[in-house]
């Protein structure tokens, strides 16, 4: 009979009699239950689970009564990975082992753990070891959040398309938290909503709100928007703070909850909503929130330089039509790319023919006539990403 804990030479009958051998076991069982993670006791050359404590079955879900001379590896090991435990080999040589791994609750869900073990002496049963078993999802899903939200932030100052930097950003949040699915809306210039990204979630209900206006009584983002504060609701086919006719959508697509926070610009106004749907109608935890908090900031900074680009954009269109109207010509230089573009109007004044391009700035001084070199060479860039000049014959 494997002892569960450690014990001292002599018969069993003699550490009965010894006070103080009953003492120390009773000190190291309480220790046994109280510990923090999740401990258990197993044969390994045949393998059933001896003794488990209390942080084991909150931690995996089974009672002792359900563990106890069940294989280990049936129970704890997901179903798409080996039968067979690496450790074991390493167990039995009486190495430690310590390792990062992927273990299944007796729910199904899947969680990473911070594995330790070492084997014990044998006895009449065989080799058995203790293994430790410490819950590290959160740090894991953290490391993956910060290095997605570092990707992503790189492909927005990269000038990435929007579309795609929303729909890799609601992806980030869905491998992290595999509990939720993700949608960001967008708010038009008529405060109504547009989709920006919603990867996971059913076509008919991301297409239904399309349009829909900002407003109380409506729907969580449409509330979220119009308060400019997070709207949380945990059980939508109940919630009466929505019309029917959203209701019923949400139940029609087997949407049961909605967390929606605003996404807000740098002047303070809203630029549309990030929202989390739960798989089941639930709260959500601290962790999420502060998901949620991350998540929706890089939303903003990815929406806020989209719409400044445009601006920049519709600026310089004016900009050209008002000197085409003026029968000036101009020239747009970005820096950050060299690249040139000179209008028609321009080309004709510098002598060009009209389907003349430069490869850059430095290509463009070189070939200016030389009489107009001196006053070209005048033109100096400021640190912008991009240079509009304009030029007027003399």
């Amino acid at each position: 009979m494997i002892e569960p804990l450690g014990s001292a030479s002599g018969t069993g009958h003699a550490q009965q009699a010894d006070p103080e051998l009953l003492r120390q076991k009773t000190y190291l069982d309480e220790l046994f239950e109280m510990a923090p993670d999740a401990i258990v006791l197993t044969t390994l050359r045949n393998p059933r689970i001896v003794r488990i404590n209390r942080e084991f079955t909150l931690m995996f879900g089974y009672a002792a009564e359900e563990a106890v001379g069940q294989n280990l590896r049936n129970l704890i090991m997901p179903d798409e990975l080996e039968p067979i435990l690496p450790e074991d080999a390493e167990l039995l040589a009486g190495q430690r082992i310590e390792r990062e791994v992927v273990r299944r609750r007796k729910d199904g869900t899947r969680f990473h753990a911070h594995v330790t073990g070492k084997r014990i002496r044998p006895n009449d049963e065989g080799d058995a070891a203790y293994l430790i078993f410490r819950d590290i999802t959160a740090r894991k899903q953290a490391d993956a959040l910060f290095a997605g939200e570092k990707r992503l932030l790189e492909v927005i100052a990269a000038g990435g398309p929007l579309e795609s930097t929303l729909d890799a950003l609601c992806r980030l949040v869905e491998d992290v938290d595999g509990s939720c699915f993700a949608s960001i809306l967008l708010l038009d210039r008529g405060k109504r909503f547009r989709c920006g990204a919603a990867p996971s979630l059913p076509r008919s209900y991301v297409d239904a709100l399309d349009g829909w206006p900002v407003g109380v009584g409506i729907a969580p983002c449409a509330a979220a928007a119009h308060l400019q504060e997070q709207v949380i609701s945990v059980d939508l086919a109940s919630d009466e703070r929505w019309c029917d006719a959203y209701r019923a959508l949400a139940s029609a697509n087997g949407i049961h909850a909605c967390w929606s926070t605003p996404i807000g610009s740098s002047d303070g106004s809203v630029l549309g909503t990030f929202a989390l749907y739960p798989r089941e109608s639930a709260n959500p935890t601290s962790e999420q929130i502060s998901r949620i908090e991350q998540l929706t900031h890089v939303a903003s900074i990815a929406i806020e330089r989209e719409q400044s680009i445009d601006a920049l954009q519709r600026s310089e269109k004016r900009y050209a039509r008002a000197m085409d109207a003026a029968g000036d010509g101009h020239i747009e230089w970005v820096v950050a790319t060299d690249e040139l573009y000179a209008s028609p109007r321009l080309l004709e004044m510098y002598g060009f023919p009209v389907d003349t391009t430069f490869r850059n700035w430095a290509d463009f001084l070189a070939r200016v006539p030389v009489h107009l070199r001196a006053q070209s060479k005048r033109l100096q860039a400021p640190p912008v990403v991009q240079c509009v000049f304009g030029c007027r014959p003399l």
